[in-house]
């Protein structure tokens, strides 16, 4: 790859790379640690990438579960800030607000790993099917059976923490 090429079409992704990056590892430092290695090894590839966004989102998640597994640790599957402006909640509804978000953040977390990365990418960073397909390297049907699965899964798991035995 040449350095103006670089330039122009990887640079630009260095930010969508650290923020997958950071919502599956929890952490500023290992996150830069992963997007500089997943810039490196673009840097270094001799061939022609049809997809380039594709193929370094999977460079990313392959260099993720290698960090988490080598630290013995757990993806995390949802890594956002409440996106409702708090001012305008009371205080019990800014308590509920906290405690649904924690529900989803361990609900999340307990899900097999495909559905648990499928959830991430759809539901928290806004990807397409397609665009989920081909990060993970699987058919959009099975983006689509996942991530209804997921859902479902989360959903139970609400109605059963929120319940109150009913």
């Amino acid at each position: 790859m040449t350095k103006s090429a670089f330039i122009e079409e990887v640079l630009p992704l260095k930010p969508i790379f650290f923020r997958f990056a950071y919502s599956l590892v929890k952490s500023v430092e290992v996150a830069e640690d992963v997007t500089q290695d997943v810039l490196m090894k673009i840097w270094q590839t001799k061939e022609d990438i049809a997809n380039l966004k594709a193929w370094g989102m999977r460079l990313t998640r392959n260099a993720c579960l290698d960090k988490l597994k080598a630290q013995a640790a757990k993806v995390v599957g949802l890594n956002h800030e409440l996106g409702i402006a708090q001012k305008n909640l009371n205080p019990y509804e800014q308590s509920a607000l906290k405690q649904s978000v924690e529900l989803i953040k361990t609900a999340a977390q307990n899900l097999p790993e495909q559905q648990q990365l499928i959830w991430q990418l759809r539901e928290v960073e806004a990807y397409s099917y397609q665009e989920i397909a081909e990060t993970l390297s699987i058919t959009l049907e099975n983006v689509k059976v996942n991530l209804h699965r997921a859902r479902k899964t989360l959903l139970a798991h609400l109605l059963n923490k929120t319940a109150y035995g009913y």
